[in-house]
C-alpha cells in the first residue's frame, strides 16, 4: 500500500488473493503505470513474494457508499468520542457518556473507520482550546472541523475540492448543530484568505501535504498547532525536512498500524 500511495492511489480494499487500489482517472497514464511496475519489481527483490499482476479497470463515477453504508456502524474512539451515522439509534448503551458526532459519509472521507481519522481526532482533543479559529483542509465529511467546534473552537473553515464532500459537510454540520460556526468552501487552499488560524487540520494524501506545507505553516498563528495525517510511517523521513524548513517541529506523533498523525508547532 505504501508504494501505491506514493504513486497517487487513495483507496484500498484487501481481498483474499488481491488488493484493489483506486486512483483518479485523470491521474492515471502509461507513465504512472510504468513507474509503478518498476517500483513493484524493486519490492519483489526485497520480499521475494513474486511480482504481482496488474489488472486495470475504469470505473464509472457513482455513490460508492450506497451499498456499504447500510452496514456501517458507530465508531467509538478511546471510549470518549463516538462517530454515529444517522441510521444508527442513539439509545445504545455503548454510547452513554460519549461525545456524539453524527456523521453520514456519502462519498466523503471521514467516518472514523480509517486510522488517519481516528489519529487526527485524538490529536485535536489534546490541542483544541476554547475560542480557537480552525482550518480543516481536505475536510471530507468535515468530521475534524465539527469535532474541533464541539471541543470549544469558536469558528471553523472546512474546505475540500470535491463537490460531494462540500455538500456532505454542510449536511453533517446541520446534523451536529454547528451551521452558524462553520464556513464550508469548495476549492483548494488558494481559496482560503490570509487570516491566521489557531489550529489547522490536514488529513489528506501525502503528495498534497508535501505541496501545501509552506502555505499551511504561513496560516498558523504563533502558538497554534498543525494536525497533519494521511501519512504512512515511511513518509516521515521525506516530510520532516519540509516542515522543518518552515521552522516547525513535531511535538507529538500518534501511530496506528502503518499510519501516523503529527502535531506540529513553530520552533
Amino acid at each position: 500500500m505504501g508504494i501505491l500511495v506514493q504513486h497517487g492511489f487513495e483507496g484500498f480494499v484487501e481481498e483474499d488473493d488481491s488488493l484493489r487500489a483506486y486512483i483518479r482517472a485523470d491521474q492515471w497514464n502509461d507513465s504512472v503505470l510504468s513507474s509503478l511496475r518498476s517500483s513493484l519489481a524493486e519490492a519483489e527483490k526485497d520480499t521475494g513474494d513474486g511480482h504481482p499482476l496488474c489488472i486495470e479497470e475504469v470505473l464509472e463515477e457513482r455513490n460508492w457508499n450506497e451499498d456499504w453504508e447500510k452496514n456501517v456502524r458507530e465508531v467509538i474512539i478511546d471510549d470518549a468520542v463516538a462517530i454515529v451515522p444517522s441510521w444508527c439509534p442513539m439509545d445504545m448503551p455503548e454510547l452513554k457518556d460519549k461525545m456524539i458526532l453524527r456523521i453520514d459519509p456519502k462519498m466523503s472521507f471521514g467516518t472514523g473507520h480509517h486510522e488517519t481519522t481516528r489519529l487526527s481526532l485524538r490529536l485535536i482533543s489534546r490541542y483544541a482550546r476554547p475560542g480557537m479559529e480552525v482550518l480543516d483542509f481536505g475536510s471530507g465529511t468535515a468530521v475534524l472541523a465539527i469535532y474541533a467546534l464541539k471541543c470549544g473552537a469558536k469558528h471553523a473553515v472546512a474546505i475540500d475540492n470535491d463537490e460531494w464532500s462540500v455538500e456532505n459537510a454542510s449536511e453533517n454540520a446541520a446534523r451536529n448543530g454547528v451551521v452558524d460556526s462553520i464556513t464550508i468552501l469548495e476549492g483548494s487552499l488558494e481559496k482560503v484568505d490570509d487570516r491566521m488560524y489557531d489550529m489547522i487540520c490536514a488529513n489528506i494524501d501525502f503528495p498534497t501535504l508535501m505541496r501545501y506545507i509552506p502555505r499551511l505553516c504561513s496560516l498558523c498563528r504563533i502558538g497554534g498547532a498543525i494536525i497533519m495525517s494521511g501519512l504512512l510511517h515511511t513518509d516521515l523521513e521525506r516530510i520532516k525536512p519540509v516542515y522543518e524548513q518552515e521552522k516547525y517541529e513535531a511535538i507529538e506523533m500518534q501511530r496506528e498500524n502503518e499510519w501516523i498523525a503529527l502535531a506540529l508547532k513553530r520552533k
